[in-house]
């Protein structure tokens, strides 16, 4: 054979590597040049957390309704939970004061919807206290998102001139979107978390992702489950489980990421609260030395041993109402119980629960130690001992199914602010909203319950409005806008739970969407599940076909509260009707004519001011508008 006629040797040795490192090199410089190219056109682009809306001289931003889809799978985006629709002008007017308000469900205001958010109670309280200050409170909350989101609006929002960022999230750090032991963890570490989210972040992955959910179509959609249910991924979490550390460690990195995000806007961080008092522990873990059967069986003694409890309570305050001695009865029996059951499994999140419970009884019929009558007076001021509060609160920390932030988390906020502080010398604008302390104060016994809870964490309309107040004072003493407060010259008198209310602009409709939400929550899993329970309602028949088309997405709130007004209307109802299409032109506020039926009624019902109002937002939507011209030069002709 000729030697001209022999094969090429393949390249070995460091020439094969070297190929081999060119092949590599060349494919992600392809790869670079797709990843430039779609972002270039602005495919697979990520959801922004606010949208430029524009009509006639209206120029805002409002929060994007889709922006849950960067952080929940595609396969729940029919549970996939919404920001409430807000607004914030594009430019900042002069001397307004813009505060973003972030976090989860309470944030959001669950079972409500923003208007009953703390948010919400927190702009009616600082319009009383700055009567001279134009304000922008913009509840940012979102259900099921966590500090990492939180991480991320900061990052965007403080492009959008804030005042202030305030803070309210720790509940779902566990199972959260993102959280470790949720449905859509990318990792227990939080360097894990940020490689994949970076992963997950470019356009080809994102195509790639829409891609695959378009072939799958409806195929393993989430339905017929709370968010709550769908999103959790490990129970059983134990102080001393990895997540558990994990987690924690996770949320603190957040909250200082957030600190420095918001560079020199004044951040307060509000300590997270939940009920204590009337939650029972989802669930119960016995040490390593019983078997899962015996477990059970413990559990169950605990639970028995729970109502057992409950009925006393019941018996005691029904006495009370009746004034009769008939609850007087000896509860020793069942306080012995109770530590016998947590001298047996100290660590049992069930029977810490029971023995908080029968010592607060014992504590309720023994006298007053003030001497000014029983402790079993129906007042928050009488608080029980520190050891019951303590009990309730280790009963909540060792609850297994990890809905309830345990203190860790409280203290990792306190951690973060005084950090901050001291390492700024004191010159950081960082706050800390003492809301645990706070809510203690005002709960019944020192302890909350459901006084202030709808559930198992999720603030009632009351408690609600003192988070606000709490917000209100710490921002009197944080000195950070001391000019606005001053400007009212002199403290004004803090305004009323009923004040609260009257402004907040909620109607049967929204009361009928936060029970029927209640309702369906402690209903499914994590409570005891009853798929046949049936919510029964007394309200008017449109009222609560409304609200549940609401809830199943039909209709959206503004046109919800629009199609109400136009019922009371037609039935001559005609206050209801205003204070409905009032409500519909607030939530929804870019709608031309809804301002202008809304003000002709309020103009009819001689409210001159609020019809001259509306008619001008109305014409400012659309200057052309020649109905709304004519009727606000009537209004204004009316008002003289």
């Amino acid at each position: 054979m000729k030697k001209g006629s022999e094969r090429p040797q393949p390249p070995t040795g460091a020439k094969l590597w070297a190929l081999r490192a060119f092949g590599i090199l060349f494919a992600f410089f392809l790869l670079g040049i797709v990843e430039v190219s779609l972002r270039v056109l602005g495919v697979a682009a990520p959801e922004p957390l606010v949208l430029r809306k524009q009509q006639g001289a209206f120029d805002a931003y409002q929060l994007n309704p889709r922006v849950g889809l960067n952080y929940f799978p595609s396969e729940m985006e029919r549970i996939m939970p919404q920001p409430g629709f807000q607004l914030f002008r594009a430019e900042k007017p002069a001397g307004t004061l813009r505060i973003f308000v972030l976090g989860g469900s309470t944030t959001a205001g669950f079972p409500y919807t923003a208007q009953g958010a703390f948010a919400n109670f927190l702009r009616i309280r600082l319009e009383e206290q700055m009567p001279g200050t134009k304000l922008e409170v913009v509840n940012c909350g979102i259900t099921a998102l966590n500090s990492y989101a939180v991480l991320d609006f900061v990052k965007e929002l403080r492009h959008h001139s804030p005042d202030l960022f305030l803070v309210y999230a720790g509940h779902n750090e566990f199972y959260g979107a993102l959280g470790p032991a949720s449905r859509v963890a990318f990792g227990k570490s939080r360097f894990w978390v940020d490689t994949i989210r970076s992963i997950m972040d470019l356009r080809i992955s994102r195509l790639l992702a829409q891609a695959v959910q378009k072939a799958k179509g409806e195929q393993g959609a989430v339905e017929g489950q709370t968010l709550m249910g769908a999103m959790v991924g490990k129970t059983g979490i134990r102080e001393s489980d990895p997540i558990f550390t994990a987690t924690l460690e996770g949320y603190e990195s957040n909250l200082r990421g957030i600190a420095d995000a918001a560079g020199d806007t004044p951040v307060l961080f509000c300590e997270v609260v939940s009920n204590l008092r009337d939650q029972y522990p989802f669930q119960s873990l016995c040490g390593t030395d019983r078997s899962d059967a015996e477990c059970e069986q413990f559990g169950e003694s605990a639970e028995m041993l729970d109502r057992e409890l409950r009925a006393a309570f019941s018996q005691r305050e029904r006495a009370s109402v009746e004034e009769t001695d008939q609850g007087e009865e000896d509860v020793s029996p069942l306080l012995e119980r109770a530590e016998s059951l947590v001298r047996e499994q100290p660590d049992h999140a069930g029977a810490v629960y029971t023995h908080a419970e029968a010592a607060l009884l014992m504590w309720l019929g023994q006298p007053s130690p003030t001497g000014l009558g029983d402790a079993s007076e129906p007042s928050a001021a009488k608080a029980a001992p520190a050891a019951i509060l303590e009990q309730f609160t280790r009963a909540r920390d060792l609850d297994a199914i990890r809905f309830r932030a345990p203190s860790q988390i409280n203290q990792a906020i306190r951690s973060v602010v005084e950090g901050e502080r001291a390492s700024s010398g004191g010159a950081a604008p960082i706050g800390l909203v003492p809301t645990e302390s706070w809510i203690d104060a005002r709960s019944s016994f020192g302890i909350p319950g459901n006084d202030v809870f709808v559930e198992h964490l999720h603030l009632n309309l009351f408690g609600a409005d003192e988070v606000a107040r709490a917000i209100v004072h710490t921002l009197r003493e944080s000195g950070w806008f001391t000019r606005q407060f001053d400007e009212a010259g002199g403290e004004l008198p803090d305004p009323t739970f009923e004040f609260v209310m009257e402004k907040a602009g909620l109607t049967p409709l929204d009361h009928e969407i936060a029970d029927r939400r209640a309702f369906h929550l402690v209903h499914r899993w994590p409570y005891p599940e009853d798929r046949s329970a049936t919510f029964r309602s007394a309200r008017p028949r449109i009222v609560q076909q409304l609200a549940q088309s609401f809830i199943d997405h039909e209709v959206d709130l503004a046109e919800a509260h629009f199609r109400l007004g136009e019922a009371w209307f037609r039935e001559g109802r005609r206050e209801d009707a205003l204070r409905e299409l009032v409500v519909a032109c607030e939530v929804f506020p870019v709608v031309p004519q809804r301002f202008l039926l809304a003000g002709r009624l309020a103009l009819e019902s001689g409210q001159t001011d609020l019809a001259r109002s509306l008619f001008e937002r109305g014409a400012a939507l659309d200057p052309s508008d020649a109905d709304l011209a004519n009727w606000l030069e009537r209004s204004r002709q009316s008002g003289g």
